[in-house]
């Protein structure tokens, strides 16, 4: 599993997100592909990479309508994008982190791993409420306000739990303790 130490960067940049207009700089689906080819044969190790590398590839299409103007063709589109996106980056961490609470036995990459676990739902709950309702909520509405300010909290979480995994990924492959059998 030498491509595991792959993973950190490719989940870096989906987890770095510059737009400029409608064209995400830091594209997440460089970052998605990128995890799917550090997964591959990672399912032999554990089944929660299996999961983790799924939801990479469903992150793909999901971050080419989102990421590019063709989000700006249809609100649906780009809505159900945003849904399907905020659950695969979900299920990206809830994967990574179960996958490493199951195959590490470094107590603290294991104590890190499980509080990611916990937070990868929450980060997906969020996501999927507040990414379409950004798009869907008018900017007169009485609900602009609280919408933009849950979206930002949303995104400071995402960004956080993103860069905590990314972390825990980078000292599980530096210390070399990810099983490769």
């Amino acid at each position: 599993m030498q491509r595991f130490a792959w993973a950190p960067w490719g989940l870096l940049l989906v987890v770095l997100d510059l737009r400029v207009g409608l064209w995400d700089v830091l594209p997440d689906v460089v970052g998605y592909v990128w995890l799917v080819v550090a997964l591959t044969g990672a399912e032999k190790v554990g089944r929660p990479f299996l999961l983790a590398r799924s939801a990479a590839m469903v992150g793909i299409p999901a971050s080419l309508v989102s990421g590019t103007p063709v989000g700006g063709v249809s609100r649906a589109l780009l809505v159900a994008a945003l849904v399907v996106g905020a659950i695969a980056f979900a299920l990206v961490l809830y994967g990574l982190a179960t996958g490493v609470l199951e195959k590490v036995e470094d107590e603290g990459a294991r104590r890190w791993a499980g509080r990611i676990r916990t937070a990868a739902p929450v980060v997906g709950v969020l996501l999927v409420l507040t990414d379409p309702a950004v798009y869907l909520v008018t900017t007169g509405s009485s609900l602009a306000v609280p919408v933009s300010f849950l979206w930002l909290l949303a995104r400071i979480v995402e960004a956080i739990a993103g860069v905590l995994t990314v972390v825990l990924l980078q000292r599980v492959t530096r210390a070399g303790v990810m099983p490769t059998t």
